[in-house]
């Protein structure tokens, strides 16, 4: 009987294990695009029913999504808008070149179970993203009518201030602060390829 209980106790550890839910573990190359706003919202909302779709680990190369399963296709898209640090959306695409990624729909915000439309005139992007082709690891974009290349770790960021001369690009911090100090318009946009990465589904 002595031998017996230890044996049951070290067999738990096992059992607990083979009952635990696994997690499904994918290879997909990932797209991360982020837009962020000081003027998206027409009204003062202090939080966000909104939920980020997925996390990316930097330490360890891994992105985990929050739920569901890996989405299909070439490219695996992660798209986010926040306005000032409010999270508005965030969702998973997956596609095959040639796509859009279609971030230009107007968005509308869940907070405490009401919707808040987004202000889709605040919104200084110069069109969709579409991903055009994928070399290797490297990730053909059109964006306002240009073609980018980003390779793994690769990013493109560009930041517009809407004011009485229209939108435009600025590019030093000092603008930037200039801008949010007069109460103007500021939409920053961030791609970044993110390369092959380990893509966990719960």
């Amino acid at each position: 009987m002595r031998r017996i209980v230890p044996l049951f106790i070290l067999l738990l550890p096992l059992a607990a294990l083979w009952m635990r839910p696994s997690a499904a573990v994918d290879q997909r190359l990932v797209v991360y695009v982020r837009e962020s706003g000081s003027h998206l919202l027409r009204e003062a909302v202090l939080r966000s029913d909104i939920q980020p779709s997925a996390v990316f680990d930097a330490d360890t190369g891994t992105l985990v999504l929050r739920e569901g399963p890996v989405p299909g296709g070439q490219v695996l898209a992660v798209f986010e808008v926040s306005n000032l640090g409010l999270l508005l959306e965030s969702r998973l695409i997956g596609l095959t070149p040639p796509a859009a990624l279609g971030i230009t729909k107007p968005l509308v915000l869940l907070a405490d179970g009401k919707p808040h439309e987004v202000d889709s005139a605040a919104r200084l992007l110069e069109g969709d993203v579409e991903i055009m082709s994928v070399e290797g690891q490297v990730v053909v974009l059109k964006y306002g009518g240009r073609l980018l290349e980003l390779g793994p770790g690769e990013a493109f960021v560009e930041v517009y201030v809407l004011d009485e001369e229209g939108r435009r690009v600025v590019t030093s911090a000092a603008d930037i602060e200039a801008a949010l100090d007069a109460g103007l318009a500021i939409t920053r946009l961030a791609i970044e390829n993110l390369g092959m990465v380990e893509v966990v589904s719960r």
